[in-house]
């Protein structure tokens, strides 16, 4: 499936705010425009994440700061993973996502 335009990431950001309570200052037509090559579930992912930095502070609110954290943190997690199966693509091992033999990297090792 192919990820959504900048008009398919506003309509999912739309979505998935509907219940959030997002500040004023929160403009989703600019979070469309800088999330160019997210799919809908990382959308999603990334105003879970925002919410639930914002609740921790102990805000009603969701403001612009929050979802800049939010994706910095997922990018910084995904790098994490990513650099984490390069290392274990060694020993002519093949490596694959899913499964639950290494569930905290998201990796299973298929021999």
């Amino acid at each position: 499936m192919p990820l959504p335009t900048e008009k398919g990431r506003l309509q999912i950001l739309q979505i998935r705010t509907k219940a959030v309570p997002i500040a004023s200052e929160v403009e989703l037509e600019r979070l469309a425009q800088i999330t160019a090559g997210l799919s809908g579930a990382d959308l999603a992912h990334w105003v879970n994440e925002a919410e639930l930095l914002a609740v921790r502070r102990g805000e009603k609110t969701v403001t612009m700061a929050d979802f800049d954290l939010a994706i910095e943190r997922i990018r910084t997690h995904e790098q994490a993973l990513h650099e984490i199966a390069r290392v274990l693509q060694v020993g002519g091992h093949r490596w694959r996502d899913g499964g639950a033999d290494c569930r905290a990297v998201g990796l299973t090792m298929t021999l």
